[in-house]
C-alpha cells in the first residue's frame, strides 16, 4: 500500500502533468520548470519530466540506480518513479543533481528499436576512464542503440539489442583491465665497446652475435625508460662521441608473457673520423624480462660495422 505522502506526491505529479500538457512553453522554460517539496525533512527540487520514446519505468529505475543506490549521504536524497497513467516522471533531487538528471534523459530518452528487442545495461568501469572505453565501445552500436557515460561515478550505460549489450560488455570488461607501469632498457653494441658481462648480458647474446658475424662487440651505450603500457616514452642522451634518441611505446599482451615493442632510434656520431647519422625504425613482439636483439643499422660508408640495438621490456 502506498503511503499518504507518496499518493500526495502521485496527485501532484498528475496534476502538474495535466497542466504542462496544456502549455507550450519552450525547451529552455521545461528544463527551469519545478517546485520544492521535502524527503526525510530535507527540501529538494522537485520536477515532471515527460518521456518521448523511451519505457518511462525503465527510465526510472535507470536513474534510481545511476544516481541513487551509490548515494549514502541522508542530506542528498534522489527519488524517481513515475507518474500513474502518464509518460512522465517525477524527480526529487538537488538542483545540481537534477541538471545531471536532465543531461542523462537526453542521451536515454530515445524510441526503442522495438520493446522487445531492446535492452539496458549499467557498465561499471574499474581500472580504465569510462569515456575512453565508451568510445572503443560504440563500433558494437545498432544504429539506434546509445550510449551514455556517467564520469563522476565512471560508469557507462548501454541501451541496444540484447546482443550488442552483451558485445559491449564483454569488449568494456576485455579493455578494462589494470594498466601496467614498464620499464624498457636499451644497450648500443658495436665494435671495440665495454664487455658484454660489464652490462649484464650474458653468453647466449654473445652467441648470437657470433652467429651474425659480429665478434668483438660490445656495449657502447646504456640507456632505461620507465613509463606506462600504451604510452610513448622518449630518451635522450647527448655526449661528445653520440647524440642519441629512442622514441617508441610497449604494450603488453593478453597472455602477460609477450609485449609488443615499437620504436624509432636516431644516432649522430660525433667523432671526426666516423662521422655519421644513423636512423632505425621497428616493431617487434618479444618476450617479457629477456633482452633481444630489435634492430641493427649499418654504420660507415660500407655498411661493415653496424650498431646493434639490444631491448628487454618488463613490468614493474
Amino acid at each position: 500500500m502506498k503511503s499518504p505522502q507518496r499518493l500526495q506526491l502521485q496527485l501532484l505529479g498528475a496534476i502538474v502533468a495535466t497542466l504542462l500538457t496544456t502549455l507550450t512553453a519552450s525547451a529552455q522554460a521545461r528544463e527551469e520548470s519545478g517546485f520544492w517539496t521535502s524527503i526525510d525533512g530535507v527540501r529538494v527540487l522537485t520536477e515532471v519530466i515527460p518521456v518521448r520514446g523511451a519505457d518511462p519505468n525503465e527510465l526510472a529505475d535507470l536513474l534510481g540506480a545511476f544516481f541513487g543506490e551509490e548515494n549514502d549521504d541522508p542530506q542528498d536524497p534522489f527519488d524517481a518513479f513515475v507518474i500513474d497513467s502518464t509518460r512522465a516522471l517525477l524527480v526529487r533531487c538537488n538542483p545540481d543533481k537534477m541538471k545531471e538528471v536532465r543531461i542523462a534523459l537526453k542521451k536515454l530518452d530515445i524510441p526503442a528499436i522495438t520493446p522487445r528487442e531492446t535492452t539496458t545495461a549499467i557498465v561499471k568501469c574499474s581500472n580504465r576512464r569510462a569515456d575512453e572505453l565508451a568510445e572503443s565501445a560504440k563500433v558494437q552500436l545498432t544504429k539506434m542503440g546509445k550510449i551514455a557515460v556517467d564520469n563522476a561515478r565512471n560508469t557507462i550505460v548501454v541501451r541496444d539489442t540484447a546482443q550488442r549489450v552483451d558485445a559491449i560488455r564483454d569488449l568494456v570488461t576485455a579493455l578494462d583491465r589494470p594498466t601496467a607501469k614498464m620499464t624498457v632498457e636499451f644497450h648500443i653494441l658495436g665494435p671495440d665497446g665495454a664487455p658484454l658481462e660489464n652490462g649484464g648480458l650474458g653468453a647466449s647474446l654473445q652467441r648470437e652475435l657470433d652467429e651474425l658475424g659480429l665478434k668483438g662487440y660490445g656495449i657502447v651505450s646504456h640507456t632505461m625508460v620507465r613509463t606506462i603500457e600504451g604510452d610513448e616514452f622518449y630518451i635522450t642522451e647527448d655526449n661528445a662521441y653520440r647524440e642519441l634518441s629512442i622514441q617508441g611505446k610497449v604494450k603488453v599482451n593478453e597472455n602477460s608473457r609477450d609485449a609488443d615493442l615499437e620504436f624509432s632510434l636516431n644516432i649522430e656520431q660525433k667523432q671526426a673520423e666516423n662521422r655519421s647519422r644513423v636512423q632505425l625504425r621497428t616493431s617487434l613482439r618479444a618476450p617479457l624480462g629477456d633482452r633481444s636483439i630489435v634492430g641493427i643499422a649499418p654504420t660507415g660508408e660500407d655498411g661493415s660495422r653496424p650498431l646493434v640495438l639490444v631491448a628487454r621490456s618488463q613490468s614493474q
